[in-house]
């Protein structure tokens, strides 16, 4: 139970600093007229939401072993 409540707070964690990250990078970027640079921006972002998206699927199989 202490493991899987270990792995939440990791969880919620990555996705706060995730968020603050894109909140950021768009207040960085609010005038940007650049099409390269929002392009690069956008991939950059999928790239972050993937690699959340593959740690949560690990996550979720550790909380389904230990249960």
């Amino acid at each position: 139970m202490a493991a899987s409540l270990m792995q939440f707070a990791l969880i919620a964690t990555e996705t706060a600093e995730l968020t603050q990250t894109i909140r950021q990078e768009m207040e960085i970027n609010r005038n940007c007229s650049d099409r390269q640079r929002i392009r690069f921006l956008i991939s950059e972002g999928r790239e972050k939401l993937k690699g959340l998206d593959e740690m949560l699927d690990m996550q979720g199989m550790l909380l389904q072993q230990c249960l």
